[in-house]
């Protein structure tokens, strides 16, 4: 005869990620059975509760500091509903923060694989994932444009197509400065560029090359056509070093 706890039947299976996600197969812990069920509202209303009453201390427009404590107590808490409450605070910026999916979508993953939770929450969690991932998308699209026109105008001015009051060491610096900024990505890419080919005033350097191209592909939003460019400048990098090695 099956035992008591044998009755509470935790479904786990391997799902492929969404879009979303990183595209690595995904453990995910769903609760089918009524008992299960049953077990698992009378938790989430204790922890929904913890949620609510500490949110309530934070008015929307709080300064950063209080954001930051904010965000440290729900990862403290380390519940389901405190887990997606922080993923979409931050998604969303709704405590007047700025809006950050890319750092959203690391705690819905989060949410999506370290507790277990109903078909319903399940559900919940990839339209936080899928909305994360559409601002990310739409962020790049809309951004990349007036990034490209920023860097377009600093090697304009630095080859004189501009005359400025600004010294060349000053024009490469600026580079620098965007594309260490939350707007790098073009930056990044042209100073991968400059350091692959000896740019700008600058010695040809592999190891530089190599550094900007990698921070333009892990630390941005950027298409699949942006990606595969990314791929191909790292390969000729790959394909140099292979050549001198030779």
């Amino acid at each position: 005869m099956l035992s008591r706890i044998s009755l509470i039947v935790l479904v786990s299976f391997v799902v492929l990620s969404s879009p979303a996600m990183s595209g690595d197969i995904v453990l995910v812990t769903i609760i089918e059975d009524a008992e299960g069920i049953q077990k698992l509202k009378v938790q989430r209303e204790k922890e929904e509760a913890t949620v609510y009453t500490l949110t309530g201390k934070y008015l929307v427009g709080c300064d950063e500091e209080r954001l930051r404590e904010l965000y440290k107590k729900l990862q403290n808490l380390n519940t389901f509903p405190a887990t997606m409450k922080l993923a979409s605070t931050i998604c969303w910026g709704s405590k007047g923060g700025d809006k950050n999916p890319k750092e959203a979508l690391k705690w819905y993953e989060k949410a999506h694989s370290d507790f277990p939770m109903t078909v319903e929450e399940e559900k919940k969690v990839r339209r936080g994932l899928d909305t994360a991932n559409f601002f990310l998308l739409t962020d790049a699209k809309v951004q990349r444009p007036y990034e490209k026109k920023i860097v377009s105008a600093i090697t304009a001015q630095y080859y004189g197509v501009n005359t400025v009051r600004t010294t060349k060491r000053e024009l490469l610096e600026q580079l620098k400065t965007i594309a260490n900024s939350k707007r790098g990505f073009s930056a990044s890419v042209e100073l991968g560029k400059v350091h692959l080919v000896g740019l700008m005033g600058v010695s040809k350097s592999l190891k530089e090359s190599e550094k900007w191209f990698l921070r333009a592909m892990n630390e941005f939003p950027r298409s699949d056509s942006e990606a595969m460019v990314i791929d191909a400048f790292l390969e000729v990098i790959r394909l140099t070093r292979k050549a001198k090695e030779e």
